[in-house]
């Protein structure tokens, strides 16, 4: 896990440089607002589109 980990913050680093992710803020503040007002199926569901964004993002950044 340990290097999968160096890799994935490599890759976000890599790509990620001088875009404004604001997805990836919004997502976080949904989920954490979901957790601190416990409403679980709000900070799911946030936390579902959060990994479908990440998994879209990746895929598109190493299909160019």
């Amino acid at each position: 896990m340990g290097l999968m980990n160096a890799l994935s913050r490599r890759f976000w680093y890599q790509h990620t440089r001088g875009r404004g992710h604001y997805r990836l803020r919004q997502a976080a503040c949904r989920i954490a607002d979901g957790r601190c007002n416990r409403k679980g199926e709000g900070a799911a569901t946030a936390s579902d589109q959060l990994i479908d964004y990440i998994e879209d993002f990746a895929r598109k950044t190493l299909d160019t």
